[in-house]
């Protein structure tokens, strides 16, 4: 079983695979089951601020023992994966289901999935990392910055296309993710230093960097972030 919240919300998978949401603005003590998800083998949460549910701009993510990765939530940045237009409203702000994202993953298996603020990062068993959401300030990984920084669809990070991921954390703006052979990279918002790279000052980066001197030790096998911290 594991637990992840954001804010006031949380997500918890059972040891059979089952989805429970809880936390505010439900009850105290409700869960919500999904009860047409594949048994589920992680669940991420990203949110741009805090508080109410339908105001903070929060989106789902999980992946399945299948290999399979769904999404739902906000998603006026694409941060669900689902490139979706009506003809009279726009763009779909809110998926309010979870839904499997199919292009381009179709035959990819997932096997670590991070949230970001508007932003979702997925993992592939090849060790390959997309992702998509909104990248104005290189949260994304892609070299570019601002509207051309946005991704409605999974976008496979070219950067790191020869190395082999094993996992991915992201929480706001910045991220971090470490090789099979316990190498770590990061990338985004750099404003209080928190990538980690000796001598980089830039506020931030477009493209995956090696956080050198953490070489010098031993193999990194996981990397956590906050708002501002790695």
């Amino acid at each position: 079983m594991s637990i992840v919240c954001r804010g006031d919300i949380g997500l918890a998978v059972t040891v059979r695979g089952d989805l429970y949401k809880f936390g505010f603005p439900f009850s105290p003590g409700f869960v919500w089951n999904y009860p047409t998800l594949p048994p589920v083998a992680q669940a991420a949460i990203g949110s741009h601020g805090h508080g109410l549910y339908w105001s903070t701009g929060i989106h789902y993510a999980v992946v399945c023992r299948n290999g399979t990765l769904w999404t739902w939530g906000h998603n006026t940045f694409g941060q669900t994966g689902h490139d979706l237009a009506l003809p009279v409203s726009g763009f779909v702000d809110i998926l309010q289901l979870p839904r499997r994202i199919c292009w381009p993953l179709a035959d990819q298996k997932i096997v670590n999935v991070a949230c970001g603020a508007q932003t979702t990062f997925a993992v592939t068993d090849a060790g390959h990392v997309y992702s998509f959401g909104v990248g104005d300030r290189g949260q994304l990984g892609h070299g570019v910055y601002g509207v051309a920084g946005t991704k409605k669809v999974p976008t496979l990070i070219e950067q790191l296309k020869d190395v082999k991921v094993a996992m991915i954390a992201t929480h706001d703006s910045h991220s971090l993710c470490v090789s099979q052979d316990g190498r770590v990279w990061s990338w985004g918002v750099n404003v209080c230093r928190q990538l980690g790279i000796e001598g980089v000052n830039a506020e931030f980066l477009a493209l995956p960097t090696p956080v050198t001197g953490l070489d010098k030790q031993c193999p990194v096998v996981f990397v956590a972030t906050s708002s501002v911290t790695s």
